[in-house]
């Protein structure tokens, strides 16, 4: 989804000199290029952006070695003294395996620099229980994450217009804001108007993981934790590779739409940061046939790939052409970590869910996928792995890009990148904005926010205090929804500008900033309330400071 509307937002950057975007026209292209991109039933029509087909990402080691230290970088910015990730497992499973797992508590610990607190519960036990020794820890830390590993209870999103599927959802409403029925399960329509799980540019406060194994999965649960150790410690071998399948072509393979998919996924490529062209081995039907599965499962047994992509219509133990459970079971592919456009592939429910065979059969250490239907489209979530390039983990990563339908499966403390190495730096002159009194501004069809609701604005500066150019990508908002403040239209409620002149960045096909060392650049923020009351929330800043790839500046705003 991040890449979606990352696709319109570069549309809209052309327009001006300055990122100053009017929220109702960066919806409309948004729209457009989801309309473009998007057809019922998680297949799409993409859309062929111009670029230079030979421009390739920053090379990477291609040798099938560990790709990273043993004692990795610290992110500053994201690990500190009293953060907390909380893990919850089930009583049966810690007792069979309490060697694994309390060697992963120390690992974490050892890894990100912060306090792991661990709990057992019964498998039967209430998720409101788990919720309030969750807010008990979190007294004094900030909570980062949550892991859930076996049997932890989950509840269902209901009354979906796809039908009723698993989710960890609950364990992020801990103030329980959401609307909940008789038995426990979440009202489909309060994750947009009510508790705002879903609602547009949501900050989330912190990441959830789930680390369930299919039915009878102890020992692969074991070998998991085993080999999660041993990717932390530089010993799983493998290549910094990709290997993208987008099956999602063959219904169309004689429409033209196979050379559009190919050049819109080279494209996201480009702007992820993460690989070269050269390192992505990338597979689209050319016949209607369902011979490419062959060659897709074949690559799987012969090469160690870092990352897997997999664009195709699914089910909760299949996805096409005809890859079943089964069919994973058998090969035990060797790659880590797999990103899915399928449906329901991750419907952690079905004892033997197929995004559960990827991650405990073979070499997996994480998957996302979506546990219901979902719109998927060819590209790369560029934001997510422009995030893992510069060494943030897959929670956090996920935590700034994701969407509610997409869960990761996994552990979400991972990391893909480590001693990410550069002199730039970027630094704030504020810890706080604030906005008072400003006027309501309800949306309307025509409306120009500019023009009606006026510009009243506050500013801040950013600059370059490293030794190097200091590249920034972009600057966006995430609010944090109450109830009462939702947008019940949805689309931002504000927009931020740098006055600068942006470039275009050939080598990432994007539109970029560049801050020489000791320059510094005013950014404007400006917010249009929907409704009268406070608001919330946080400008981020994107660039590629090695420790702090995403800068937050919180701000609050009020009406008169």
């Amino acid at each position: 989804m991040f890449s979606l509307f990352r696709s319109a937002y570069t549309l809209a950057k052309k327009q001006s000199d300055i990122l100053l975007i009017n929220p109702d026209r960066f919806k409309r292209f948004a729209i457009l290029v989801l309309i473009l991109l998007f057809l019922v039933g998680c297949s799409q029509q993409p859309v062929q952006e111009s670029a230079d087909p030979q421009t390739t990402a920053p090379p990477v080691n291609n040798n099938s070695v560990p790709s990273h230290e043993v004692q990795p970088q610290i992110h500053e910015s994201e690990f500190r003294t009293g953060t907390l990730v909380f893990v919850a497992v089930d009583s049966s499973t810690y007792s069979q395996l309490k060697l694994e797992i309390d060697r992963y508590v120390n690992d974490v610990q050892k890894d990100l620099n912060l306090t792991v607190a661990l709990k057992t519960y019964d498998s039967a036990v209430d998720p409101k229980k788990i919720k309030q020794d969750i807010v008990t820890e979190m007294q004094n830390k900030k909570l980062e994450g949550i892991v859930l590993i076996g049997a932890i209870p989950f509840i269902k999103i209901v009354q979906s217009p796809t039908g009723d599927y698993p989710s960890d959802v609950v364990y992020f409403d801990l103030q329980n804001t959401c609307d909940y029925d008789a038995a426990g399960n979440i009202e489909s329509s309060s994750l947009w108007n009510k508790c705002g799980y879903m609602a547009p540019f949501h900050d989330h406060q912190f990441w959830i993981g789930r680390i369930t194994p299919p039915q009878n999965g102890m020992q692969l649960l074991k070998n998991y934790f085993k080999r999660n150790h041993e990717y932390r410690m530089g010993t799983l071998q493998y290549d910094k590779k990709m290997l993208a399948y987008l099956q999602i072509v063959q219904a169309d393979v004689n429409t033209g739409a196979r050379d559009n998919v190919e050049q819109e996924f080279r494209d996201s490529l480009k702007r992820g940061w993460l690989y070269s062209q050269s390192s992505v081995d990338l597979l689209i039907p050319t016949d209607k046939t369902c011979s490419m599965d062959g060659e897709y499962l074949n690559k799987l047994d012969q090469e160690s790939y870092e990352s897997v992509f997999v664009n195709a219509h699914g089910a909760p133990t299949m996805h096409e052409c005809d890859i079943t459970s089964d069919t994973i079971k058998k090969h035990q592919p060797k790659a880590l970590f797999y990103e899915f456009r399928s449906c329901s592939v991750g419907d952690f429910s079905n004892p033997d869910y197929l995004a559960g065979q990827y991650l405990f059969n073979g070499n997996g250490l994480v998957v996302s996928a979506p546990p219901t239907v979902v719109f998927g489209a060819s590209v790369v979530d560029e934001g997510m792995e422009y995030l893992l390039s510069r060494g943030m983990t897959f929670g956090d990563a996920y935590r700034s890009v994701g969407n509610a339908n997409t869960w990761l499966l996994g552990d979400p403390t991972l990391r893909l990148r480590y001693n990410v190495q550069g002199n730039a730096k970027i630094s704030v002159n504020v810890d706080q904005l604030k906005l008072d009194k400003l006027p309501v501004c309800q949306r309307k069809p025509t409306m120009d926010f500019r023009r009606d609701c006026g510009m009243q604005n506050v500013t801040f500066v950013i600059q370059n205090i490293g030794s190097k150019e200091l590249t920034i990508k972009s600057a966006d908002m995430v609010y944090n929804y109450t109830p009462d403040t939702i947008p019940e239209t949805g689309g931002a409620m504000g927009t931020v500008a740098l006055y600068k002149p942006y470039e275009f960045d050939e080598l990432h096909n994007f539109y970029v900033w560049y801050l020489s060392p000791g320059e510094n650049v005013t950014v404007a923020v400006v917010f249009w309330p929907h409704q009268k009351g406070t608001f919330g929330g946080k400008v981020r800043i994107w660039s590629d400071d090695p420790t702090s790839p995403l800068t937050y500046v919180p701000f609050t705003a009020s009406t008169s």
